[in-house]
């Protein structure tokens, strides 16, 4: 029993020392955290899919359709990549949102803000061009189940928004939209 009592102390002190040793690494020695497919999808802001795959999936569709889709995704990331590029913050802008937010200046990060959501207004409108080309591809049944999924993500983001989430404590945002978010 002494030693079962022992061995478990020992493994408690080891656990605590190398949770200690972890969180004492400066952030750029500790493994990057892997954007998960929240409110901007696999890989970060700007990344989302066209239509996340579980809606895909949801779907169901013909072959055909399946080889009409792949295209138009294929083109919509190859667009949004080309926009992302074109259209990445430089570091004077960083810095600039940056020492805003250090000093707690909230009107300058609003307008900083506000100037970033004005530039990326013209992503949203060419990625709902494509869902929209997507949608000619879908039956009635298909359509409806789309229509579900962004009716879903549009409540999603409308409570998350008006209940803190986003620019929630410490302006970071919150969790994100439901996975289907396709708008």
């Amino acid at each position: 029993m002494r030693r079962t009592i022992c061995i478990l102390t020992l493994l408690a002190l080891a656990l605590t020392t190398a949770t200690i040793v972890v969180a004492k690494k400066p952030a750029a020695e500790r493994p990057a955290r892997k954007q998960g497919p929240g409110r901007h999808g696999p890989g970060g802001p700007g990344q989302m899919p066209l239509v996340p795959p579980g809606l895909v999936n949801q779907l169901e569709l013909t072959a055909d359709q399946q080889t009409a889709f792949d295209a138009l995704a294929k083109q919509w990331a190859a667009d949004r990549d080309a926009w992302l590029k074109e259209n990445k913050p430089d570091s004077a802008q960083q810095a600039e949102m940056k020492a805003a937010r250090e000093a707690g200046d909230r009107e300058r990060m609003q307008a900083l803000r506000e100037q970033h959501q004005g530039k990326m207004k013209s992503l949203h409108e060419m990625r709902q061009s494509y869902v929209d080309k997507v949608k000619a591809l879908l039956n009635d049944d298909q359509q409806s189940i789309l229509a579900r999924a962004q009716e879903h993500a549009r409540q999603h983001r409308h409570h998350h928004h008006h209940h803190g989430g986003k620019g929630g404590k410490g302006g970071r945002p919150g969790k994100g939209a439901a996975p289907a978010d396709t708008e």
